[in-house]
C-alpha cells in the first residue's frame, strides 16, 4: 500500500484574467462544497477520478496567499487529458486499483504519469524510498518547492497533507513564504526554497545555518532527493495543465 506523501486532492482554481495574463489574488477561495465537487466530477472527470474521504474535514478553508502562474496556454499546444484505467498499461492498472482501495481515488497527476508504462512504479518506489527527513519535514520541503514553482496541483495537495502532519494553516502560509518559526525547520525551509530558486547553487550562509541546525550530510542529500521528487511533479502538471 502507497501511504506516504500521496498528494490527496479535490479542489477548484478559478483564476483571474488581465490582458491574456493570471494576475496575483489577495484571496481566492480554492474549495467548494463537497456537492458541488461531487456534481463536477461526475460531470468533467474521469471515473476513478472521485472525491477523497478526507476533503469535507480538510480542505474547507481559503488560502490567503496569492497563487501566480507564468505558465501562457498557447492556442496550439496539444491538450492532455487525464487517462482513465482502461487507457494505461495493465502494470498501471494494478497501481490504479492499489490506490483506490488505499485512498478510494486516483488522483489526477499521478494517473497522468500512468501515460508512462513505467513511469508511475518508478515515481512511487522513488517518492515512498526511506528517508532521514520526517513526514513534517518532507511536507515543509514539498510546499515551498512548489511555491517557487508556481505549481498550483502541488500547493493545494500539499496543503491538505501538511495539515494531516500537524501543521496550522498559519504555519503553511509561513512555509510557502519561505520562513518556518521553529528555528531547525526554518533552516530546511530557506535551504530548499534556496535549492530550487537558483538550481542548487544555495546561498552558502543557508548552507551553513542548515548544519548549525544540527542536520548532516545525510540530511543534505534527502533533502536534495525531496527537493527533485517534487520538482518533477511540479514540472509535468506545469507543462500538462490537467485538472487540479
Amino acid at each position: 500500500m502507497y501511504s506516504t506523501g500521496f498528494m490527496i486532492l479535490s479542489l477548484r482554481v478559478t483564476p483571474k484574467y488581465k490582458k491574456g495574463k493570471l494576475v496575483p489574488l489577495k484571496g481566492m477561495n480554492l474549495f467548494t462544497t463537497v456537492q458541488e465537487r461531487q456534481s463536477q466530477t461526475q460531470k468533467n472527470y474521469p471515473s476513478h477520478c472521485v472525491l477523497s474521504p478526507f476533503f469535507n474535514p480538510l480542505c474547507c478553508t481559503t488560502f490567503a496567499l496569492s497563487i501566480t502562474t507564468t505558465n501562457k496556454k498557447d492556442k496550439t499546444m496539444k491538450k492532455f487529458t487525464v487517462p482513465t484505467r482502461d487507457e494505461v498499461a495493465p502494470a498501471n492498472q494494478a497501481i490504479f486499483d492499489n490506490l483506490n482501495k488505499a485512498l478510494g481515488f486516483v488522483p489526477n497527476l499521478y494517473a497522468a504519469i500512468a501515460y508512462s508504462e513505467n513511469g508511475l512504479g518508478k515515481y512511487l518506489a522513488y517518492q515512498n524510498a526511506k528517508t532521514t527527513l520526517s513526514n513534517r519535514e518532507k511536507e515543509a520541503v514539498n510546499l515551498v518547492v512548489s511555491q517557487v514553482n508556481g505549481c498550483i496541483y502541488c500547493q493545494s495537495a500539499h496543503t491538505v497533507i501538511g495539515k494531516m502532519n500537524g501543521f496550522t494553516e498559519e504555519q503553511l502560509l509561513d512555509i510557502r513564504r519561505g520562513a518556518a518559526r521553529d528555528a531547525r525547520l526554518n533552516a530546511l525551509v530557506q535551504l530548499a526554497e534556496s535549492i530550487t530558486k537558483n538550481k542548487g547553487r544555495a546561498d552558502a550562509v543557508l548552507v551553513d545555518n542548515f548544519f548549525a541546525q544540527g542536520y548532516t550530510n545525510e540530511n543534505l542529500v534527502d533533502l536534495i532527493l525531496q527537493v527533485s521528487d517534487k520538482v518533477a511533479m511540479n514540472y509535468l502538471h506545469n507543462l500538462i495543465q490537467i485538472p487540479v
